[in-house]
């Protein structure tokens, strides 16, 4: 019943995963595939924790075998991807990363260990992992829980991912007390190589602005004369992460890796 739920769909596959492998027969694992097919919305990071689902099941074969399963192309399609991608080596992503300039060189051994076990099988999840011990990963979640917003802490941190680019970089932030409908207001000021940039980013009660972050990072980068950005990556949820890097090279390993 959980699986034909729209709202439940989740819980009916957790309620699948949790049952000893060898009373999951194959008329479940297919129902499980249709049902999912049928779902609306089918983000990146869903099509993911299915594939996730059914490796950790040992169920792989069904999803090589998806368009006989299901009938709705475009999820087989997802799926086919998503699948396809979980099984490159390790190494050709490397490879990828290092020809496309993401990183100098390959990573310890250490290192790539630590972003397999933390990857959970996605690929792109792999590349941020090896990004995050190279510094010039990030990701926050863009509600803070707190008032008022530390703008200065947040574009500080940006700074140290830039490879000491920005290291001069110089921040603070003017905080007006509450106005009459209990939000502040934030004036940013910014200056970096002899240039001065100041932002009023929008009051959107505890969530940072990010679009007047990012404009303001595009410009000062674009002052330091560097083709480096920091390249957005979707998450589907309220957190954001960035890749520090030239965006060309960047987005294509993205375009490659991502479901």
């Amino acid at each position: 019943a959980y699986l034909r739920s729209k709202d439940d769909f989740y819980t009916g596959l957790d309620l699948v995963e949790s049952i000893d492998r060898k009373y999951v027969d194959d008329r479940m694992l297919k129902e499980v595939l249709v049902q999912f097919s049928q779902q609306k919305d089918i983000k990146d990071y869903l099509v993911q924790r299915i594939v996730n689902s059914y490796l950790s099941m040992k169920a792989g074969q069904y999803l090589k075998n998806i368009d006989a399963i299901i009938t709705n192309k475009t999820v087989a399609g997802q799926i086919k991807k998503t699948y396809a991608l979980t099984r490159m080596p390790l190494d050709e992503i490397i490879t990828d990363m290092v020809s496309n300039g993401l990183i100098r060189k390959k990573p310890d051994t250490s290192i790539i260990r630590k972003a397999k076990e933390d990857a959970s099988n996605d690929p792109l999840a792999f590349i941020c992992g090896v990004l995050e011990a190279q510094n010039v990963y990030l990701s926050f979640d863009a509600e803070t829980d707190m008032l008022p917003l530390d703008y200065d802490s947040l574009l500080q941190v940006f700074s140290q991912k830039t490879g000491g680019l920005l290291k001069d970089m110089l921040t603070w932030t003017d905080i007006n007390d509450k106005g009459p409908n209990g939000d502040f207001g934030y004036t940013i000021k910014v200056v970096y190589n002899n240039t001065a940039f100041i932002v009023h980013p929008q009051t959107i009660e505890d969530w940072y602005d990010i679009m007047a972050v990012n404009s303001l990072l595009e410009k000062v980068l674009e002052r330091s004369g560097s083709v480096k950005r920091f390249v957005s990556i979707e998450t589907g949820d309220q957190t954001v992460q960035y890749i520090f890097g030239d965006p060309r090279a960047v987005q294509k390993v993205i375009n490659k890796y991502k479901p």
